[in-house]
């Protein structure tokens, strides 16, 4: 009943257990001061694609070249994966997609909780700091089949409207029919119109096509700065621990000392939200309680 106490670790490795060093998995990204989604506390993001960018891109690397806000679009944006399952020498692009909550010190929800899990290693490794890539049009192909829809948008529906107003109504039916433009939250089409130097008092028509690029680049490849971690005390794991290959796990007992059983957070096993973890101490546990 040692859960993720240290002093279970040392009883592992005392025993000859081999352990791997532990580190957080399930947690939400505090982001840098005056970063874009500034002042936006509460919003969700229903549906929205979240990218680790690899150490090193600034924006001249992304794809669209400098001060064009990409980062999620490109085929270089790769970095191992980390999941304790696979080996880090092969690359893989660290991005998950679904609901996205803006907090008071940076982002959680779904998405970023996944990624932090299937990401943290890479984290602890680089001491929980970098960019994370924001995408809010998932299913466009790139900026410009975003653009594209932006272009055609002011030349119809939108053309009377006022870049205040976003691209689809409160009632959230497609505007002229641009399924593709996303449904966002007011507060976030603002932040979003401020980030790119844009007048939301102006009219939808009056938009250059440098302006629409800029938007549509904001809206496929917002990068957001972080710079530490909060715990998720509800759904908060800890990857690391007892390694599986020591242990039989038809019996969950040790291959080195016999009679010793090991289980559930202990283990060097961490899931993604969703009742996993959960699993993962109830199954281990009844595996080893049958064993005895």
């Amino acid at each position: 009943a040692t859960g993720s106490a240290p002093i279970g670790y040392h009883i592992a490795k005392d025993l000859g257990q081999p352990v791997g060093p532990p580190f957080p998995s399930l947690f939400s990204f505090r982001l840098e001061p005056g970063h874009p989604l500034d002042g936006l506390q509460g919003v969700s993001i229903p549906d929205a694609e979240v990218t680790l960018l690899p150490v090193g891109i600034d924006d001249s690397d992304c794809e669209g070249g400098p001060k064009k806000m990409m980062g999620c679009d490109g085929g270089r944006k790769q970095v191992m994966d980390v999941s304790p399952s696979s080996s880090r020498a092969h690359p893989l692009d660290l991005k998950q997609r679904g609901p996205i909550l803006v907090t008071h010190r940076g982002l959680s929800g779904p998405a970023v909780l996944r990624l932090s899990a299937f990401a943290a290693e890479e984290l602890k490794d680089r001491a929980y700091t970098g960019t994370l890539c924001l995408n809010l049009v998932p299913d466009a192909s790139g900026p410009a089949e975003v653009g594209a829809a932006l272009r055609e948008y002011g030349r119809g529906e939108g053309r009377r409207r006022n870049l205040s107003r976003p691209p689809i109504n409160q009632a959230g039916e497609e505007a002229g029919g641009h399924s593709l433009l996303p449904q966002l939250p007011r507060r976030l089409w603002g932040a979003l119109l401020s980030h790119c130097h844009l007048d939301p008092s102006a009219k939808w028509s009056q938009m250059s096509a440098p302006q629409q690029e800029v938007l549509s680049n904001a809206l496929v490849g917002l990068e957001i700065p972080f710079r530490g971690r909060d715990a998720n005390k509800e759904e908060f794991v800890t990857g690391g621990g007892v390694e599986l290959h020591g242990l039989d796990l038809k019996r969950m007992e040790s291959r080195f000392v016999k009679g010793l059983f090991f289980a559930g957070e202990l283990l060097n096993v961490d899931g993604v939200t969703g009742g996993f973890n959960f699993q993962n101490c109830w199954s281990t546990g009844h595996i080893a309680g049958e064993a005895m």
